[in-house]
């Protein structure tokens, strides 16, 4: 829920940093660990996922609304 701390932690379980939630984010989603400029990669486990579609603020919500995936073919725009 929006005002929740995210922990996060190192591959060893140290203790790195938080991260406070901005808004909703379903159980299994990803949030912005930083602020993403519009044309940046979006990494999920060190691994890229696509490309941010407009700037994502730390704290915010990722997912297809601000994304486009790299591991999808791209979507065409319906007229």
């Amino acid at each position: 829920a929006a005002g929740d701390v995210v922990s996060l932690s190192s591959e060893a379980g140290e203790k790195v940093g938080k991260v406070t939630a901005k808004e909703t984010v379903p159980l299994g989603h990803k949030l912005a660990l930083s602020d993403i400029s519009r044309g940046d990669k979006v990494l999920k486990y060190g691994e890229v996922i696509g490309l941010a579609t407009q700037p994502i603020g730390k704290g915010h919500y990722v997912h297809v609304h601000n994304v486009e995936s790299a591991l999808l073919p791209p979507q065409k725009e319906v007229k």
